[in-house]
């Protein structure tokens, strides 16, 4: 038999669980433990990480966005049934933050070719092994024959410890509510002041690393071609004006990049004690290897390498496999005055990324190139919306 003493503390031990469920679930629910802004946007998703939330309509990302009950963008929803379809799986640069969804890429390269229905499933965070589980969970569904791949910012992105790595384990985690704490956790920390100790990169690693992400982008290729689908490979660069000296690499490059104290910062102090340290000045790395913080998200840190290793990965993932390239970097690297912020662009460069888009897809080969020069004015202008 059960005595009171047992029995209260059996009542205890179930408040406190429901109590604790309850937090976690209000955490969920809101997606205040995330650094994405109106988290509301959002849910976890045992084999995506996340997606967008259905039914969802409010300001995410600086704009206006409804999805319809699939997650799909709600100006998305009547073409989910076209004959002949375009998918674009990217992260927030598809997904086009702080831009209207009429003015991203996708929905511009959807006005110009009116034969064709693009959909746009790019969703902020994402890096390629969400977009290779995306490809998976849409593509028996929407039957697309072309699909757009942009990715490579989120990839690079840091991570605490080995099992926060992009993956199935990890995916699953996300969405299991047991442990209950482990949003909450996450949000109680972001409203904490920072800790005193410093982050020693040397001791972190990205979320995918370039083995990784060659891996997602090779079984991304082979999914499509077994499908049935022609893959593009949509490269897309950080702001010039903002990575110029992480990517020159040299130590006076690094210490500006590093005093510059942005979003490229880490990636900086990174290779800058990865270059004293081979040059035996061991203390100096030491020093430099540290970052003052740490930022606590589902999508990572900042990215803890330069963009260069992952578009070359690309590239050569792309000539293996004769993937069409439209490369945008070249575009982006002439003109920074087209972004918004570290990564994501205004409308110009939108309007100029589908028609190079557009020109890319009227290539007949199954290999081909497509680049633009310095102008700031798209190819060609919209024919009409579907």
């Amino acid at each position: 038999m059960i005595g009171p003493r047992a029995r209260a503390t059996a009542i205890g031990i179930v408040i406190a669980v429901v109590l604790l469920a309850t937090a976690e679930g209000v955490v969920r629910w809101l997606g205040v433990a995330d650094d994405t802004g109106s988290e509301s946007w959002l849910v976890f998703d045992g084999e995506l990480g996340w997606r967008r939330r259905p039914g969802f309509e409010g300001v995410a990302f600086g704009s206006h966005r409804r999805f319809d009950a699939e997650g799909l963008h709600a100006i998305d929803t009547r073409q989910a049934d076209s004959p002949r379809k375009i998918l674009v799986l990217g992260d927030s640069r598809a997904f086009a933050n702080e831009v209207d969804a009429e003015e991203s890429f996708a929905e511009v390269l959807d006005r110009e070719l009116p034969e064709w229905s693009v959909i746009n499933l790019g969703t902020p965070g994402y890096s390629a092994v969400q977009g290779l589980a995306s490809l998976e969970r849409f593509a028996p569904r929407l039957e697309p024959e072309v699909v757009v791949l942009a990715f490579g910012f989120n990839d690079r992105r840091y991570v605490l410890s080995p099992d926060q790595r992009d993956g199935a384990d990890h995916f699953r985690r996300l969405a299991s509510p047991w442990p209950p704490s482990l949003h909450l956790v996450r949000w109680l920390r972001s409203r904490a002041t920072p800790a005193a100790a410093p982050l020693d990169l040397r001791s972190v690693e990205p979320r995918v690393d370039p083995a990784g992400y060659r891996r997602a982008l090779e079984e991304t290729v082979e999914r499509s071609r077994r499908w049935g689908i022609r893959p593009i490979f949509l490269l897309l660069s950080d702001n010039p004006a903002q990575s110029a000296d992480l990517e020159a690499g040299d130590e006076e490059a690094l210490e500006r990049a590093i005093a510059s104290d942005n979003v490229f910062s880490d990636a900086a102090r990174l290779a800058l004690a990865s270059l004293l340290s081979a040059r035996g000045r061991h203390a100096e790395a030491d020093r430099v290897g540290s970052s003052p913080g740490r930022l606590v998200s589902s999508s990572g840190g900042y990215p803890l390498l330069p963009d260069t290793p992952y578009l070359e990965i690309a590239r050569d993932v792309a000539g293996r496999y004769g993937v069409t390239v439209v490369d945008a970097t070249i575009f982006l690297d002439a003109h920074p005055e087209v972004f918004l912020d570290f990564c994501h662009f205004g409308p110009v460069a939108h309007r100029t990324i589908a028609g190079l888009i557009h020109d890319a897809l009227q290539q007949k080969g199954a290999a081909s190139s497509s680049s633009v020069p310095g102008s700031l004015e798209a190819p060609r202008g919209g024919n009409g919306s579907q």
